[in-house]
């Protein structure tokens, strides 16, 4: 039981160090105005960051093949 909760609490300080680099540091300025625009280029371009973050955060955190597609997509 220890060692899941270990785990969880690993996966969760990946994914919000992950969050804070795609948001705060590698965010443009276009992006932060138009990211709220549903179809904007550069929304899709700062979702699509989070997405290929959440990809590269895999290779420290190895969930299966289900569970990582769906954080993907949720993301």
């Amino acid at each position: 039981m220890v060692e899941k909760i270990n785990l969880l609490l690993i996966v969760l300080a990946v994914l919000v160090t992950k969050h804070v680099i795609f948001d705060f540091f590698l965010q443009s300025a276009a992006q932060i105005k138009n990211k709220r625009i549903y179809g904007h280029p550069s929304g899709l371009l700062h979702a699509a960051g989070h997405a290929a973050g959440t990809c590269l955060a895999f290779v420290v955190i190895t969930p299966s093949t289900a569970v990582g597609i769906s954080i993907v997509l949720v993301e």
